[in-house]
C-alpha cells in the first residue's frame, strides 16, 4: 500500500477511534512506523501535524456534542477522548475562544456556533496520490472554513 493509502486508512481508523487514547505512540503502533516517520508522513500528505489533526477532530466532535445535546461537559470530554474536564476546557476555549459551556448557551442563539464537520463530517481522502493539493484543501476548509487558499510546507 501506498503512504498515500496508508494515510488514508489511519485517517479513517482515527474517525472511527476518536474516544480511544490517541497518543502519537499508539496511533503510531497501530499503523506500523515509528512515531517520526509517520508523523511526516502524515503531514507530507495532509498538511497538517498527526497530533493537530487529532485535538482538532476531537474538539470538532465535542462541539457539535455541546451545540446539538444535552450531555454534562464532563460526559462529552470523557467522550472524545480527554482524561479530564480541566485538559478538555483549557483546550477548547484556546480553539473556539469560549468556554464548553458558553459554547452550549450560545449555541441556540447564533448559527455560526456549530462547526462545519457537525453540519458536513469530514469526507475521507480520496485519490490522495493524485490530487494532495485537493486533500489538503478539504482538510484546510474543515477547519478554517473562513480562509480561501492552503500555505504550502
Amino acid at each position: 500500500m501506498s503512504h498515500a493509502g496508508i494515510v488514508q486508512d489511519l485517517i479513517a481508523w482515527i474517525e472511527a477511534n476518536l474516544e480511544q487514547p490517541l497518543d502519537i505512540d499508539h496511533v503510531a503502533e497501530r499503523a506500523g512506523f515509528s512515531k517520526w516517520y509517520l508523523q511526516r508522513m502524515f503531514k507530507h500528505h495532509t498538511g497538517y501535524p498527526l497530533a493537530n489533526y487529532i485535538r482538532r477532530r476531537r474538539l470538532c466532535e465535542s462541539a457539535c456534542r455541546l451545540a446539538t445535546g444535552k450531555e454534562a461537559i464532563l460526559s462529552v470530554a470523557l467522550a472524545v477522548g480527554f482524561d479530564s474536564q480541566q485538559s478538555f476546557s483549557r483546550s477548547f476555549k484556546r480553539e473556539y475562544g469560549e468556554s464548553p459551556g458558553m459554547y452550549r448557551r450560545m449555541a441556540g442563539k447564533r448559527q455560526d456556533v456549530i462547526p462545519p464537520c457537525c453540519v458536513r463530517p469530514p469526507e475521507p481522502m480520496q485519490d490522495v496520490e493524485h490530487d494532495v493539493q485537493q486533500a489538503r484543501a478539504r482538510l484546510h476548509h474543515a477547519f478554517y472554513p473562513g480562509e480561501a487558499r492552503v500555505e504550502e510546507h
